[in-house]
């Protein structure tokens, strides 16, 4: 009796273990998100103010952005010029400092809107690998993780 007892015991300890491992293993891809906003990930835009990139203007190249919440640096492409700028990156916010950018002119593209966008952006969530810019908790801009090499 004793004896079943104990492998009792041992059966149920195993089960209680595999149990425990495979909830932590499966809980979601990347349990901390902001460990994605490095200078080695880029995001690519998908969706501007709940527009497709045709409907809202943008056309011939793919805006992106690099977001680095270590070292507070925001940088990237609005699909006519390169620009780069400060960002306050906490758990949830973000709050995106002046921009400094090139000055090239392509017509049709909704710079200053993407600018005004980010700017007004306050927070954001990363669900799996998109990264969501949010006002007043809509999402505004809606960004994939670019797996090209940069």
């Amino acid at each position: 009796m004793k004896r079943f007892f104990i492998v009792i015991v041992v059966i149920a300890s195993s089960l209680i273990s595999c149990k425990s491992t495979k909830s932590t293993t499966t809980n979601q891809k990347y349990p901390n998100p902001l460990e994605l906003l490095t200078k080695a990930n880029r995001w690519q835009l998908t969706s501007f103010n709940d527009l497709t990139l045709t409907e809202a203007g943008f056309n011939d190249r793919t805006p992106w952005v690099i977001i680095n919440a270590a070292e507070g640096k925001i940088s990237g492409f609005n699909g006519c010029n390169s620009f780069s700028g400060d960002a306050e990156i906490s758990d949830k916010h973000i709050k995106t400092g002046m921009m400094l950018s090139t000055k090239a002119f392509c017509q049709g593209v909704p710079e200053a809107e993407f600018f005004d966008i980010l700017e007004k952006a306050t927070s954001y969530e990363i669900k799996n690998e998109q990264l969501i810019f949010l006002k007043e908790k809509k999402p505004v801009m809606v960004f994939d993780l670019s797996h090209e090499k940069k």
